[in-house]
């Protein structure tokens, strides 16, 4: 019991420590091993978009083996429109005839160690499903089988049962020119279900992390913002003090029996929504 506790308590929170300290030292490097060199246009998240419907529409929907064609030029696209959510994640590809490379790049806030977390992987042709040739992180090299595994593991992890293990086994072969790889692709009959299932899932577990506040005082808080409008609408210009008055009144009122902190926090991300994107209201 005594050895129990000292490994609980003494331990593993310092191979924890030292773990993390060698993933900062070894995992990040002072050069980013990708670059953005143009700014994502339109044409590009066009380009991202219609590969990702004609990717998922084939996977979905196929009832028999079938081949999915992907250029360079659609990893581009979708590498530019990922950077355009992520300003700080960058990524790069090259496709030749002996596979594919990858790399990405994290840039991170200012710290004691390095500024960029490269992370770095390719894929061989292969006539026996997917095969990663290798992957790194900074100087952490991690052989193909091993990475292929923890993939596999992380997939199985993400979607709670063998869905990862099964969509790694549905690429049956995969085939390499000059700028395009072609993917030999088995269907998976009830994928339809087990992404549903997976969507649930990540439902389920931002109701109850409840990352960005509690919804329902959030929504108490957008409600009055609705109430307002009436007040305004007609006018071409509206001083932010006539919204934020009423607004904080109430703010004022609830903090007499709530947290005010927890109420402050509930007001302020409820105007974001507002007056913000959209995502934003997905992801509170």
């Amino acid at each position: 019991m005594k050895f129990l506790l000292r490994l609980l308590f003494i331990y593993l929170p310092i191979v924890l420590v030292g773990g993390l300290i060698a993933i900062a030292f070894f995992g990040l490097e002072k050069e980013p091993a990708a670059v953005v060199t143009r700014a994502p246009t339109s044409v590009d998240a066009d380009r991202a978009k219609a590969f990702s419907q004609k990717a998922i529409d084939r996977m979905l929907n196929a009832t028999k083996d079938t081949t999915l064609d992907v250029k360079e030029s659609d990893i581009d696209g979708l590498f530019a429109l990922m950077n355009r959510g992520l300003p700080r994640l960058v990524g790069d590809a090259g496709i030749s005839t002996g596979g594919l490379g990858v790399s990405m790049t994290l840039r991170l806030p200012q710290n004691p160690f390095r500024n960029y977390a490269n992370l770095r992987f390719g894929l061989n042709p292969s006539n026996g499903g997917m095969e990663i040739s290798e992957a790194s992180l900074g100087q952490i090299r991690v052989p193909g089988p091993a990475a292929m595994a923890a993939l596999r593991f992380g997939l199985d992890l993400a979607f709670g049962d063998d869905t990862g293990t099964r969509l790694l086994q549905s690429v049956r072969s995969i085939r390499f020119s000059k700028n395009s790889a072609s993917l030999s692709i088995r269907p998976l009959p009830d994928l339809k279900e087990r992404l549903v299932a997976f969507s649930n899932r990540l439902k389920n577990v931002r109701n109850e992390v409840a990352l960005l506040g509690d919804r329902e005082t959030i929504g108490l808080y957008y409600s009055r913002l609705v109430e307002l409008e009436p007040l305004h609408r007609g006018r071409s210009r509206v001083s932010l003090a006539e919204i934020l008055g009423p607004l904080f009144v109430l703010v004022r009122d609830r903090s007499g029996f709530s947290d005010p902190v927890s109420e402050n926090q509930a007001a302020l991300l409820a105007l974001a929504i507002y007056f913000g994107d959209t995502r934003f209201e997905k992801l509170t």
